[in-house]
């Protein structure tokens, strides 16, 4: 069964022509590496869609939700974790650097999860709040690495941290590892 093609085989053969263009007109005036990795991340994307609305293929809809899935599943979220990478090393305060890759990874752990080819998205965020390596990281970043500090900096005895520690632990241990709350 044919479908009438959204479009036609000359506008997809402008378009590519187009595409092409703009391509070499930003691979000659763009000199930042990261903006055309951004570039080649999205191009590939916009043409495969054309591709998409061209073919005999009547399930447009179907067809581009799973390529938009599949491209943020992998392109666009590595090309993020390259964007979080130059960014953490560019940050000169190692907590910086520690929460902005500790957020970044798990915001892209969440985006693969979210787009990959499980349709139980949350089941798989609960399981992964559950993880145990989840779990350690955020106990090491979050509570040792920057919020025990940071009450020590501000002379908070140690008896107040260590109950704010445990309170802490309390919470993760009942909305994490429990998925209680």
């Amino acid at each position: 069964m044919s479908k009438e093609k959204p479009i036609g085989d000359v506008a997809r053969a402008i378009i590519n022509l187009s595409l092409n263009l703009a391509e070499s007109q930003v691979k000659n005036r763009v000199t930042d590496e990261t903006l055309l990795k951004g570039v080649n991340t999205a191009l590939p994307l916009i043409r495969e869609i054309v591709e998409e609305l061209n073919d005999d293929n009547p399930d447009n809809a179907k067809q581009i939700k799973e390529t938009l899935l599949a491209w943020t599943n992998e392109p666009l979220a590595d090309y993020l974790e390259t964007v979080l990478a130059e960014l953490e090393s560019k940050l000169e305060n190692p907590h910086e650097r520690l929460l902005v890759g500790f957020l970044g990874a798990n915001v892209i752990a969440i985006l693969r999860l979210m787009t990959d080819l499980e349709p139980d998205n949350v089941e798989q965020i609960r399981n992964y709040w559950k993880d145990e390596d989840f779990v350690a990281d955020v106990q090491e970043v979050l509570i040792t690495n920057l919020l025990l500090p940071a009450l020590e900096k501000k002379g908070v005895t140690p008896e107040v941290r260590n109950y704010i520690h445990s309170i802490v632990d309390l919470t993760l241990d009942t909305f994490v590892r429990d998925n209680e709350v």
